[in-house]
């Protein structure tokens, strides 16, 4: 399974999401555009979250205990 679809099926309903804005360089965009229109993720918000929730998990769990179920589902 690739990594886009195995990432959607663990998504939570958009219902309990946040909205953020940020700021990044333009050649960071430019690698998570091309990232995206090769297939790896659907969209470029999938694919920050799955940056996020991958550095959260690196970190030993913090910022959603040890459980990575509570951010990604079963």
């Amino acid at each position: 399974m690739a990594t886009s679809q195995i990432y959607v099926k663990r998504m939570k309903p958009k219902s309990r999401m946040k909205l953020i804005s940020l700021w990044i360089p333009e050649p960071m965009l430019k690698a998570i555009d091309e990232l995206v229109e090769k297939g790896f993720f659907p969209s470029k918000s999938e694919l920050i979250r799955y940056a996020i929730a991958e550095y959260l998990r690196s970190t030993r769990g913090y910022g959603f205990g040890a459980n990575p179920r509570m951010f990604f589902g079963p």
